[in-house]
């Protein structure tokens, strides 16, 4: 006690108190010390002696009580004295006396008795622990089946669960399990222990079994539910009541099959504390003991399939502990054969008979089935080998053990052959009545008197005492195990004539037994679909016609309908749990037939966190092994033991195998090498989140060199150390067929990753390599991967890798510093082939940069070398420039200093020389541009540098281009978003005419500012001369989106016009005003080889539009005006010479009426003028009258045309050679009278004319006979063309009849398709004999021949489209 008590006081010196010679003396000065310290050290230390000590009870009682915990408060000095209280006393002599009574009573029932019978022997099944939030996590997340997949530990005692923490609470167990396991016998072992003395913690026990609970209908308080429904004392009820309700923590209650329970669970009616006397239904009283409301402190063990924890969240957060029970292992399968079998040889023979046989001894791993088993063995073993062939499966087993039965009691009775099939009918119906009502416990009125007899005595029913409300007793009957209700339930459907096959479809289903949370299940349970599936194998027929009195027919109809319904799952979307279902099911069936179509469907077998034992594997592996195709199989989460691996190794079907569990380690591995030995076919293989070490890591790569077709290995998340994963890395050169292996989450660190990456670097078939340090990654790939048969594999064997190989290395996130880069460099120096490294991430800082730059030319890289987030400086910078001195290979430097990136790429062999250098983002101080510079010039072959977004300071432009002379193969340069001013674009500008190779400046202030200059190669190759060639280097000039000024536009006239090679000058949308435009036009001579000039979106005006108009005055070079819209202007140049001609174009310019003479005052001054063309103005009529009045004075005018819908045109031809005016052409004019009198003055003077056309002008026939006198008294001929849809030829015939005098003058009619012309003669051509033919002939002549019409050249489309008639079609008179 001493020695205890220097555990919970280990500040406090009790050395003394062991000099003292009386042991009570010892005692109490142990217990005062702890009385004097802290309260909640003495009660812990109380709790911790009643706990693990020896004490008789009376003496825990007292303890506890001076804790406050007992069942009345007990002081320190009455303790010592020995003083106790004569209630308390009385109440505790009465529990002894119960509790005496509840001990025989469990022996007599539960009679363990050194297990010497079969029926009473138990040997301790596996029962491992389970974390509490992964329990809580997995029913959260709705997976199909609990699993203890990752938190699982050794085989537990029970002892240990039943320790507490805290008295005064209710501690809850639930053990959970699948059906077989010994969830049952384990309670009736718990029961038992206690009363042989263990588990001394507890005065009292009460087992309850909720399929006896659920015959209850009527409600009870807490005193019936322990007395009436369990024991009732013999004396003094009253007092062992008090006791119990005082002193909870030493009472254990035992629920055992709560997934039995028929009754509805709901929260609703759960109470603050419950009254005693109050009286409740079964289920609430049941969720009170677990909520504490009444009894708190007391233990409750609950067990339950496992399934109960999907159905019941809420219960998860009442309980404190949760085991799952897993049934036996092969040590636990011979231990239970050695207690069923006598020693002998006929144990001997048992045990061997299941080392032999693997699909039995994992059979035997489920108790109930152990059972079962050791029963068949002790028939059969004793026959003849030749009959000693045991069953394959559950079913088989339990129809074997029904055919001994019924072979024996038919050879001891012959008589009875028809009686014992009406029984074991009987027997059948009865199971299946139960199922369907949810009933597993059976009255006198539920069975015949002939089954009572019958099944009772042979162990088929089950037989025991039912307590009622009122304490008395009455027989009830169960079958011996649930599973065993299942078979004859299914039995009774195979064999019944009132189940037909089409009934027998709907009670097939392979879904959820479960309803909604808190309902009861439905009437099929866990193992019903897998025992039909086992008695439509072709093997059961036989038993089950006799059995149906020899309904052959209906039986294999209902064997066809469950083979059908087993085809269809398979085309169905299944969950792992039902995956495995109906690998279960097939399996019972041993139909390979019905196993090779549904391994052909099912190609992919994903399990996800729920157990899989070795029977589980066995049906599995039944499935994959008669599949035509390659199976994967992917075991993510999911726990097993080493028994299932063994399963699994005569599997060799695989393609893909995955394997992902913390908890599997060496052993785990070395067991799963076993298996890969003889899986020839495997490509993928992961083994994931587990814990190997160099123990199994030998085992695994032996075993992977036996699988040849091997592609894939992932060994993520194993706690491998580098020396691990060198070893697996020695693969590659092993195996011609690894294309991918994957190390990640593992030790990796900054060595680690050199040393990883120098294997590699030396294995030829590794081509891809990637590893880093945050997050852990280490994936080494291949692509030089070949099937195992190609003829390729010798040939490589025996010449060895090829040498083009190359490699790509990312090396980012590694953690590597200046410290690491000399053995990086021996590495990279090593490695011929390198096609990419990246290096991004680490801190290599400037320093570690320029040690690695310094060695690049010892490095062969073809690709490129990243550096980002290397913690470069903007010093830094020049050092990875200074790569293309050092390092003729580097064809770029590409660096983004605020994102922090930095790459060189490298030239190949088919690339040409050309290099460049882009540095962006950089806030480059004139300091840092100045030793720029510097590397700049010594560069060699450098054809392209990028210097956008660096800020640069003012006079940076200077000293760039200081060091354009010295740069001979430059191609361009880019100094966008730098905010260059006026001043440095002007030293730009100047460039153009100082650098000889310097072509185009570009420069736009869009959204940045844009500068771009480009150049031409000074040392390029020679070519046949061109016109370029010839005029010298041709250049370009361009400014746009800049509001500049008069005088900065001036300025830079002024540095431009020092280059007498520019061609091309480009001012778009810098809004330039009218005098800008004269400043432009001015300069504009000054450049003998220009030959263009845009300046669009820029004033539009009036005033600027006759300036430009008159451009030629200012320019003799200009041979174009071009004027379109604001968004088009622009002039056309001739280099080096006159314009020969001028054409002017003024379009959209808002010309009007007003603007007319000036206009034609213009067009006088330029002599060379051939074309104007004015469209979508807005002259309207009045503006076309007034252009035509000012055009009859001109003397170079040869042509008008004007048409003003749907768009105004407007062409005017001119000819030096020609008078006056000679043709007009009017369209789509809507002409008034008072326009018509224009008109026709204007055709008054205009005493040259020869053609005039009228084309859709309103009212034109009005005037027609006007227009005809006037043109009619014209000198010369005139030809008169009329296009109008409603001219007639009779028309011109009755207006000739009403003008008889106009008769001399015509010279022919024609007429076309809408169109008639009049030609007429010139006065001086009428000669009297016309008229003396009109006065003798009724009619003229009227010619039907085609004259083809005079067409003048015209050089707009849109005018030649407007004025141009239809087809030319001559109709005849």
């Amino acid at each position: 006690m001493v020695t205890e008590a220097r555990l919970f006081l280990p500040n406090v010196d009790i050395s003394h108190i062991k000099q003292e010679s009386d042991d009570l003396a010892k005692v109490s000065a142990v217990l005062q010390k702890f009385r004097e310290s802290h309260s909640e050290t003495w009660k812990k230390f109380i709790q911790h002696i009643c706990m693990d000590g020896d004490l008789p009870m009376e003496l825990e009682t007292q303890l506890l009580s001076l804790t406050g915990e007992g069942a009345e408060g007990i002081s320190w000095e009455r303790f010592l004295a020995g003083e106790f209280k004569g209630s308390s006393r009385r109440k505790l002599v009465s529990t002894n006396r119960y509790k005496k009574q509840i001990v025989n009573t469990i022996l007599k029932k539960y009679g363990f008795r050194d297990n010497k019978k079969p029926d009473q022997m138990f040997v301790d099944p596996l029962i491992h622990t389970i974390k509490m939030t992964k329990v809580k996590q997995r029913s959260k997340s709705g997976n199909k089946i609990f699993s203890a997949a990752e938190d699982i530990t050794d085989s537990v005692k029970m002892a240990q669960m039943f320790h507490q923490s805290n008295l005064s609470k209710t501690h809850t167990i639930l053990l959970v399990g699948m059906p077989g396991t010994g969830k049952t016998l384990l309670t009736h072992r718990i029961a038992h222990e206690w009363a042989g003395g263990g588990f001394g913690q507890f005065q009292l026990t009460f087992l309850f079994e909720f399929r006896q609970l659920n015959l209850i209908k009527t409600q009870f308080t807490l005193k019936e539910l322990l007395f009436n429904l369990f024991l009732k004392p013999e004396t003094d009820l009253e007092e062992v009541y008090e006791y119990i309700i005082e002193n909870p923590q030493q009472v254990l209650i035992i629920f055992d099959g709560l997934d039995e329970f028929v009754g509805k669970m709901s929260q609703d009616f759960l109470q603050i504390s419950q009254d005693l006397k109050q009286v409740v239904p079964i289920s609430e009283m049941f969720q009170n003991l677990l909520h504490g409301k009444v009894l708190s402190g007391c233990t409750v063990v609950v067990t339950s399939r496992s399934k109960i924890l999907l159905m019941m969240n809420d219960l998860l957060d009442l309980v404190d502990c949760v085991a799952e029970v897993l049934g036996f292992n092969e040590q636990r399968v011979q231990e239970y054969v050695r207690s069923f079998f006598p020693e002998g040889s006929l144990q001997q023979q048992a045990l061997l008979y299941l080392r032999d046989n693997h699909k039995l001894m994992h059979m035997c791993f489920v108790p109930a089935l152990c059972h079962i088993v050791c029963k068949c063995l002790k028939h059969m073993l004793p026959m003849p080998p030749e009959n000693t062939q045991l069953p394959q499966t559950i079913t088989q087993f339990y129809l074997k053990m029904l055919n001994i039965f019924i072979r024996k009691k038919q050879m001891s009775y012959a008589t009875e052959g028809v009686v014992l099939k009406r029984l074991i009918a009987e027997l059948c119906n009865l199971a299946f009545n139960g199922l369907k009502e949810n009933k597993t416990v059976f009255y006198d009125e539920d069975i015949s008197d002939a089954l009572k007899k019958f099944a009772p005595h042979h162990h088929l029913l089950s037989t025991f005492d039912v307590k009622k409300m009122d304490s008395s007793i009455d027989p009830g009957y169960s079958f011996v195990h649930l599973s065993s209700q299942e078979f004859f339930a299914s039995l009774y459907l195979m064999m019944s004539k009132t189940i037909t096959h089409n009934k027998l479809n709907t009670k097939l289903s392979l879904k959820s037994k479960w309803n909604m949370k808190f309902k009861t299940k439905e009437e099929f349970t866990d193992n019903f679909h897998i025992f039909l599936s086992g008695l439509s194998s072709t093997e059961c027929r036989s038993f089950l016609v006799e059995l149906s009195e020899n309904q052959k027919v209906l039986v294999e109809k209902k064997q066809e309908t469950i083979m059908k319904y087993l085809h269809k799952m398979a085309d169905t979307n299944l969950s792992g749990p039902k995956l495995i279902e109906l690998c279960h099911c097939v399996y019972e069936t041993q139909d390979t037939h019905l196993a090779r179509s549904i391994g052909s469907h099912l190609e992919r077998y994903e399990f996800k966190n729920f157990r899989i034992n070795p029977v589980d594997m066995t049906a599995l592996s039944f499935v994959v092994s008669y599949g035509d195709n390659l199976a994967s199989l992917d075991f993510g989460g999911c726990s097993m033991e080493l028994d299932c691996l063994v399963v699994l190794e005569k599997c060799e079907n695989i393609r893909s195998l995955s394997f992902r569990n913390k908890k599997y380690g060496d052993a785990f591995a070395q067991a799963l090498s076993k298996c890969l030995r003889n899986m020839n076919c495997l490509k993928n293989f992961r083994l994931t989140a587990g814990r190997i070490t160099h123990t199994a890591i030998d085992a695994l790569r032996e075993a992977f060199l036996y699988c040849q077709q091997l592609q894939e290995i992932n060994l993520q998340d194993n706690s491998l150390k580098s020396t691990d994963m060198l070893a697996f890395l020695d693969l590659f050169p092993k195996m011609d067929t690894l294309k991918h292996m994957d190390l990640s989450n593992n030790e990796i660190n900054a060595n680690s990753t050199l040393t990883l990456t120098k294997a590699a670097s030396k294995c030829p078939r590794i081509t891809d390599l990637k590893i880093s340090v945050e997050p852990k990654t280490a994936i080494f790939k291949s692509d030089l991967a070949i099937p195992v048969s190609s003829p390729q594999v010798k040939r490589r064997r025996r010449d060895g890798p090829a040498q083009s190989i190359k490699k790509t290395l990312s090396l980012a996130s590694c953690e590597l510093t200046l410290e690491h880069i000399p053995q990086l460099v021996e590495i990279l120096t090593d490695c011929p082939h390198i096609c990419d490294v990246n290096l991004s991430d680490n801190p290599l800082g400037d320093l570690g940069c320029k040690v690695l730059v310094d060695a690049l030319p010892k490095i062969n890289i073809y690709g490129k070398l990243s550096l980002d987030k290397t913690e470069l400086s903007a010093e830094g910078i020049l050092y990875l420039v200074g790569s293309m001195i050092s390092c003729p290979n580097v064809k770029q430097v590409e660096i983004r200093f605020l994102q922090q990136t930095a790459v060189i790429h490298f030239l190949t062999d088919r690339e040409d020389g050309h290099r460049s250098i882009r540095i962006n983002e950089c806030r480059m101080s004139l300091k840092l541009l100045e030793k720029l510079c510097i590397v700049l010039q010594k560069c060699k072959g450098l054809s392209d540098i990028d210097l956008s977004d660096n800020s640069f300071e003012n006079a940076s432009i200077c000293h760039i281009t200081q060091i354009l002379h010295e740069l001979p193969d430059l191609r361009s340069m880019n100094f966008n978003g730098n905010k260059i001013n006026i001043c440095e674009i002007i030293k730009l500008t100047e460039c153009l005419s100082t650098v000889d190779n310097m072509t185009d400046l570009a420069i736009s202030y869009l959204e940045h500012q844009n500068v771009l200059v480009k150049f031409q190669r000074k040392t390029r190759e020679k070519t046949p001369k061109s016109d370029e060639d010839t005029c010298g280097v041709l250049k370009t000039f361009s400014l746009q989106m800049c509001r500049i000024t008069s005088h900065k536009l001036q300025r830079i006239f002024r540095a431009l016009e020092r280059c007498s090679k520019l061609t091309k000058i480009n001012l778009s949308d810098n809004a330039l005003s009218c005098q800008n435009i004269e400043n432009m036009l001015k300069f504009l001579p000054r450049f003998p080889n220009l030959t263009f000039v845009n300046f669009n979106n820029s004033d539009l005006s009036t005033n600027c539009v006759l300036l430009l108009a008159n451009s030629a005055s200012f320019c003799d070079r200009i041979k174009e005006v071009d004027i379109r819209s604001a968004e088009h202007m622009c002039l056309h140049l001739e280099m080096q010479q006159r314009a020969k001609e001028v054409l002017i174009r003024l379009n959209n310019c808002n010309l009007g009426k007003n603007d007319v003479d000036q206009l034609v005052k213009v067009f006088q001054q330029i002599p060379n003028l051939i074309e104007v063309s004015m469209c979508m103005n807005k002259l309207y009529e009045d503006g076309i009258l007034s252009l035509l009045s000012a055009l009859c004075s001109c003397s170079n005018v040869t042509a008008v045309h004007a048409c003003l819908h749907p768009k105004e045109t407007v062409r005017i031809l001119f000819s030096p050679n020609v008078d006056s005016l000679k043709e007009i052409r009017l369209a789509e004019c809507n002409f008034q009278p008072e326009h018509f009198k224009r008109l026709l003055s204007v055709l008054n003077d205009c005493t040259n004319l020869t053609h005039f056309i009228s084309k859709r002008n309103r009212n034109f026939l009005d005037v027609y006979s006007d227009c005809l006198a006037v043109l009619s008294r014209s000198p010369y001929g005139v030809t008169i063309s009329i296009h109008e849809p409603s001219v007639r030829l009779e028309h011109i015939i009755d207006l000739i009849h009403a003008n008889s005098h106009f008769v001399p003058s015509v010279k022919a009619i024609r007429v076309r398709k809408n169109k008639v012309i009049l030609e007429l003669k010139g006065r001086m051509d009428c000669t009297q004999s016309d008229y003396i033919a009109l006065a003798q002939s009724p009619k003229w002549p009227l010619s039907t021949g085609d004259i083809p019409p005079q067409e003048t050249p015209i050089r707009d489309r849109h005018c030649r489209n407007a004025l141009d008639g239809d087809a030319r079609k001559p109709l005849g008179l």
